[in-house]
């Protein structure tokens, strides 16, 4: 969802996605989108966390969390010993910050661990599941007994096979994310209907005069306009409305499915005059740490990320409230938020100028959380799906909430139902 308006473009969701997927990337050149992809700037790659009352910026190796102060001398060298840390034998759930601090040690896991999965997943790092946030990490141990160890061979391997690094680009277009399905959703071959409300999905038997049942159909009911029927579905929807849609059809996958916590975000835009820009860092944003008198989760600084997000010399800033562990932020009033964003950016950046432009956009459901016992929630809602022939489940509900995981689910799961629509009109034919 993106707003528009003499020269700002502001995301209510996120603003770009990791070039990582090579489905996405054929998507994007299906739509014809080549041209209208945008680049991250050179300054996004620097990064911040605000911890002790100032900035402290991060980076892919240790040098920079060093040099500004984030981690001492006996918390780069627990980073070091981590080759002699033994590996977990057990197989049971682990939470992110537990994994890190055992293997990382605890500097890392309190002041690099929790502020980045209040970024990246507005969560709470104790809840959350290795297993099921980063199971390569996981894969890192257990085949290598050692992470370190296990990214130096990886990096051994893929010099071998003399295979292309892949890309790793943050990628966004020129009139938004929303480009991107807009764009596809112009297909004649596609029929798109929007501002339809499903009820609810119900099974029903297909069969023929004189023949018992053969397979089955789904029938879509459609708030006030009637009702759809499909040979196959796929459910891309957030977590919470996948739940009660697959209520009738797999009702157990459905009670796992409603136990996952999706907890609420707030995304404050303000747009700020060249004076004021000018004192904001170069780079991506910063992660606020917990226990600074900072309810801000966070802030990206949209017009260091990406050209053509705020007029010339202007800059937009995008904070962000609300979460696992402050979910009464979305109680407050629009004003009340952007007051409380104002004063954050003072305290924390200085910026004490008025913001020309502001905007507020409320998730109530945000971003779903892979807590502990989310590997056995996913297992189990796969499990029940396959004997649900022609339904698929895509999206974020159980692997990867990133736009581009999503969007490769949807892309994985559509070619399913496709497989499924083939053997069905081969059995119709027969």
């Amino acid at each position: 969802m993106s707003w528009a308006r003499d020269g700002w473009l502001i995301e209510g969701g996120p603003s770009g996605y990791l070039d990582t997927e090579p489905t996405v990337t054929r998507l994007v050149e299906q739509a014809g989108l080549e041209t209208e992809q945008l680049r991250a700037r050179p300054a996004a790659s620097r990064r911040f966390i605000y911890q002790r009352q100032r900035l402290h910026e991060i980076g892919p190796n240790l040098l920079k969390p060093v040099r500004s102060g984030l981690l001492g001398v006996a918390g780069v060298l627990r980073v070091f010993a981590e080759p002699a840390i033994r590996r977990r034998l057990d197989a049971g759930e682990e939470s992110v910050w537990e994994f890190c601090r055992r293997r990382l040690g605890r500097q890392v896991a309190d002041r690099i661990v929790r502020p980045a999965m209040l970024g990246i997943f507005a969560g709470d790092a104790e809840r959350l599941s290795v297993d099921a946030c980063f199971p390569a990490l996981r894969r890192l141990e257990q085949e290598h007994g050692s992470i370190l160890r296990g990214v130096m061979a990886r990096r051994r391997a893929k010099a071998d096979t003399n295979d292309p690094p892949r890309s790793r680009k943050l990628t966004s277009f020129r009139r938004g994310l929303q480009q991107l399905p807009r764009s596809l959703a112009r297909d004649p071959q596609i029929d798109v209907r929007t501002g339809l409300q499903v009820t609810g999905i119900r099974a029903v038997p297909e069969t023929t005069a004189g023949a018992p049942e053969q397979g089955r159909r789904y029938v879509l009911d459609l708030e006030g306009a009637g009702h759809l029927s499909a040979d196959a579905i796929v459910i891309a929807s957030p977590v919470q409305v996948s739940a009660r849609l697959l209520h009738s059809l797999a009702p157990e996958a459905a009670t796992l499915l409603a136990q996952v916590p999706v907890p609420p975000v707030v995304v404050v835009a303000l747009g700020f005059s060249p004076t004021a820009a000018r004192a904001f860092p170069q780079g991506f944003g910063m992660l606020v740490s917990r226990g600074e008198g900072v309810r801000m989760l966070g802030c990206l600084w949209e017009s260091r990320i990406y050209p053509e997000r705020s007029p010339d010399d202007h800059l937009l800033a995008r904070a962000m409230f609300g979460g696992r562990l402050d979910p009464t932020a979305l109680e407050l009033e629009d004003t009340e938020l952007v007051a409380l964003a104002r004063r954050e950016l003072r305290s924390t950046l200085g910026i004490g100028e008025a913001p020309v432009l502001s905007r507020v956009v409320r998730w109530n459901h945000a971003i779903p959380q892979y807590e502990i016992g989310h590997v056995q929630i996913r297992q189990r809602v796969e499990h029940l799906l396959e004997a649900l022939p022609g339904v698929y489940l895509a999206g974020d509900a159980l692997e990867g909430v990133s736009f581009a995981k999503a969007a490769a689910s949807g892309i994985r799961q559509g070619k399913r139902a496709v497989g499924y629509l083939r053997s069905v009109q081969r059995q119709r034919e027969e």
